[in-house]
């Protein structure tokens, strides 16, 4: 064990008599009022002497236990960051003393008298001392479950969310008239928050198609979001939905591939059709064919061939609701004919790689043509009169070799032109009628015409 000496120089907080100074750290479990600090010359310096072992803690200094608490985001050298919170640190070797601080400070007080903390008289933890409004005010926020819908036994229903750090089972809701609809009020910070509904802890959770209009996709994980401005109560929700159990869900958005005309309400179900389109033209095509992996299908790199109209492009469409996808093009069917995507189209795999995305916005898609492992279409023959025109090329590689010629290309033309590569529709044929149903050569379709091909229905035609 080794003693430490904490010294904190309050000159700038207006302190009254009543108030106290504490000491709060990982070596206390932040209890509070357990170490408080004395101003025995009564200089404005506050100072305690902890016995501690040997290791690495974090701490801060409070007032009055923790009516009022250092505010220490965006210190730098005596501060860490932590699941969220910002402390001082301590590494004890020794008998030592930390040096004198100012509150809200890394070093002595210089004269700024500024007091941080919650001036809102509305919030739940407004300080009577604070000067300056530090954004950590908290506000009673009630949430109300309908779990009537809910197919399982269940023994608690829990409120999980960031404000909690996803603690499991610490915010118990409750139903005092069993009518299994449970609620609970909290303590909220003003700002954005993620959380949703779980039972017993983490034995089941609400889990939410990205997109569903009363979440936030954040971090890849869909949670209900809430924007907390003051003391609020929720309307009743059924589990796992936006709306009240009553209230008919479904795709409202007649412009999606499964609009739902009986829907009241959205529930983020909308899907769109996304054509994904690879020009292999630059490529010697895999015997086992082109394929695409990502997101969409569990990235397996053999389960989703493309396939061809023709001209060494490949497609693959599917139906996505609104957000966004990574992906990536595979020549063959396996991952060692995967692409090299590029920086400028690429996104970070996690993997120490890239793949490419894409982002579904409410409407059908078709994407650009890609040349395999680049952001941009193959180069190739751009004029279209040449015989080697690409539909797809980009950027004109000089490979425009052989003009087209326009003509009659049918040999039993009057003016057929074994020359002409492209047909013109310039073909002339003796003796025939400008109707071309107009079989007896009589100038007008009648009966005699349909008789003439009656009479020679079922003859094989040499």
């Amino acid at each position: 064990m080794y003693d430490v000496t904490f010294s904190v120089n309050m000159n700038e907080y207006p302190l009254v008599d009543a108030d106290s100074v504490y000491v709060n750290g990982s070596f206390n479990g932040w209890c509070g009022a357990c170490n408080p600090l004395l101003d025995e010359d009564e200089d404005g310096i506050y100072t305690t002497t902890i016995s501690l072992a040997y290791d690495f803690y974090e701490y801060k200094f409070t007032v009055n236990a923790w009516n009022a608490e250092e505010n220490l985001a965006g210190l730098e050298g005596c501060v860490t960051e932590n699941f969220g919170f910002t402390n001082r640190v301590l590494q004890l070797f020794e008998n030592q003393s930390q040096d004198l601080v100012c509150w809200n400070s890394c070093s002595d007080c210089e004269g700024s008298g500024e007091i941080n903390g919650c001036t809102d008289e509305a919030a739940s933890n407004y300080s009577e001392l604070a000067n300056n409004d530090d954004g950590s005010c908290e506000y009673p926020v009630t949430f109300v479950v309908d779990m009537n819908e809910y197919v399982g036994s269940y023994t608690t229903v829990n409120l999980n969310g960031g404000f909690a750090d996803w603690c499991g089972a610490c915010i118990e809701m409750t139903d005092d008239n069993s009518d299994n609809v449970y609620e609970v009020t909290a303590n909220i910070p003003a700002g954005v928050n993620e959380y949703k509904f779980t039972v017993d802890g983490w034995s089941d959770q609400e889990i939410f198609a990205v997109g569903t209009s009363c979440t936030s996709t954040i971090d890849g994980f869909t949670n209900r979001t809430l924007t907390v401005t003051g003391a609020a109560t929720l309307d009743v929700v059924c589990w796992n939905s936006c709306y009240a159990c009553d209230v008919a869900t479904g795709c409202t958005d007649a412009d999606a591939l499964n609009y739902d005309e009986t829907a009241i309400a959205d529930d983020g179900s909308c899907s769109y059709s996304v054509t994904l389109r690879l020009d292999m033209s630059t490529s010697s095509i895999a015997e086992a064919g082109v394929h695409v992996a990502g997101a969409f299908q569990g990235w397996d790199p053999g389960s989703t061939p493309m396939s061809t109209p023709g001209l060494d492009l490949y497609e693959y469409t599917v139906q996505l609701t609104s957000g966004s996808y990574q992906y990536i093009y595979i020549n063959g069917n396996g991952w060692e004919g995967q692409e090299t995507v590029q920086a400028e189209c690429g996104v970070d795999n996690g993997q120490g790689g890239l793949n490419r995305e894409f982002t579904v916005a409410g409407s059908s898609m078709v994407l650009d043509v890609v040349c395999f492992g680049s952001c941009s279409a193959c180069a190739g023959c751009t004029d279209p009169l040449s015989a080697e025109f690409s539909p797809f090329a980009g950027e004109d590689d000089g490979s425009c070799a052989t003009p087209l010629v326009f003509g009659c290309t049918y040999p039993d033309a009057d003016n057929y032109n074994a020359a002409a590569s492209s047909e013109d529709g310039s073909c002339i044929f003796s003796g025939a009628s400008d109707c071309p149903t107009d079989i007896d050569g009589d100038g007008s379709t009648a009966v005699g015409d349909l008789l003439v091909i009656l009479g020679a229905f079922g003859q094989t035609c040499d």
